[in-house]
């Protein structure tokens, strides 16, 4: 472990600068317009949708009917 007395591990009086980033709002814009517009067309295909067909009931599960690595 370092001396607190080494000037090698002196604090300096001043911060360093802040890494310049990307702005990534118009990225962000687009994302949120893009999951707006899917939930809007999700919400438009569960309101207009109509089921005219429904599908059989499935068989029960009999413990016979599992596979031989059980």
């Amino acid at each position: 472990m370092a001396s607190t007395g080494d000037p090698e591990y002196k604090s300096s009086s001043t911060p360093a600068p802040a890494p310049v980033g990307v702005d990534h709002s118009k990225f962000d814009l687009i994302l949120r317009f893009l999951l707006f517009a899917a939930s809007v067309a999700s919400v438009v295909v569960m309101v207009t949708g109509n089921q005219t067909e429904y599908l059989p009931r499935p068989q029960p599960a009999k413990f016979r009917y599992s596979p031989a690595f059980v």
